[in-house]
């Protein structure tokens, strides 16, 4: 069917949004084995957008051109904008706005028939905040339908906690990741991520991420998702959400829905439960995840668009979010 052929290629969107909702703060994080295996020349243009009931607004585009074939090198621009409240020195707030412009070259080299090497390096330079310097490299092993990823990653913290006093703090972050995805059978696969950060503000992040999956029918691409996300943080910090422990488990729908030969819509429904701890209070809450995409293919052209509400809880109050993905995509 058309939507499964693209599920390969844009289900690191749905991961994506399937950690943001199981983790109550605005942490990006990616999967280490979603990247494809079989990968093609050509261009990209990849746009994220944000915005929260507590006046966060974030965006960032991306636009990737290949550059050579044979050794799959590309270029990367990006447009990044962040606006948000914060607190002067007089006990108001004020609505402060930042953006910048970011570049960087990536290769991408399969080592062996197993063994993939993911490189990219860059800087980001904002009108307000201090540069950021971008590093990230991903090895991957594949071994009988499942994976394995290693990956070391350096950048703001605008990549991984969105939070406008934290970035005008010019708080950056270096962080190693391991991962495992393992499909056991035709219906059920497991992915199972942690993370470790180590911030310029002498504070320690870790994450534990898991999902099992199960697809019911055979000839259907409804499948049922139960997940699970539990973030620590060493410190409490005024300038992002920091909790000694966000802990959520989270069970999801999702289908696929071919409108023709060259488009389809697929959904995912999500509900769950989460329990933070902040100075010694817990809060717990009920969190839920909607999210609607619309995918299309034309000869080499192919992108999606995403639209995307949640709802969560946050130092003892309902956190709301939404926004929006899109993506365009053409292969020589």
């Amino acid at each position: 069917m058309f939507a499964s052929h693209f599920r390969t290629q844009f289900d690191i969107i749905t991961l994506f949004s399937l950690i943001l909702l199981a983790c109550s703060t605005h942490a990006q994080a990616e999967s280490l084995f979603l990247f494809n295996k079989h990968w093609q020349p050509g261009s990209q243009l990849d746009c994220h957008y944000t915005e929260d009931n507590g006046s966060l607004q974030w965006s960032r585009c991306n636009l990737f051109a290949s550059l050579q074939a044979e050794s799959q090198l590309s270029l990367r621009l990006s447009h990044l904008a962040l606006e948000g409240e914060v607190f002067s020195t007089s006990g108001t707030t004020d609505t402060v706005r930042d953006s910048g412009i970011g570049a960087a070259i990536a290769y991408r080299k399969q080592l062996t028939p197993n063994w993939q090497l993911n490189l990219s390096s860059g800087v980001v330079e904002f009108d307000r905040a201090d540069s950021i310097d971008e590093f990230d490299v991903l090895l991957s092993y594949y071994l009988a339908g499942g994976s394995v990823g290693l990956r070391y990653e350096r950048g703001g913290l605008i990549t991984l906690n969105p939070a406008i006093q934290g970035h005008l703090a010019d708080i950056s972050f270096d962080s190693y990741a391991l991962s495992d995805w393992r499909p056991w059978g035709n219906r059920v696969e497991t992915y199972i991520q942690y993370t470790g950060s180590r911030l310029s503000d002498n504070n320690d992040l870790q994450s534990l991420y898991f999902s099992y999956q199960y697809t019911p029918f055979a000839m259907r691409p409804l499948a049922l998702q139960l997940s699970s996300y539990n973030v620590t943080y060493e410190n409490d910090r005024s300038s992002y959400y920091s909790p000694e422990l966000d802990f959520s488990l989270t069970s999801s729908l999702l289908n696929e829905h071919d409108i023709n030969t060259v488009s389809a819509v697929d959904y995912q429904l999500s509900v769950g439960r989460s329990w933070s701890r902040i100075e010694g209070v817990n809060e717990p809450a009920t969190t839920y995840r909607v999210q609607l995409r619309y995918l299309w293919q034309f000869h080499m052209w192919r992108g999606h668009l995403a639209l995307f509400s949640s709802s969560s809880n946050r130092d003892g109050s309902e956190y709301r979010t939404k926004g929006g993905d899109f993506l365009l995509e053409i292969e020589f």
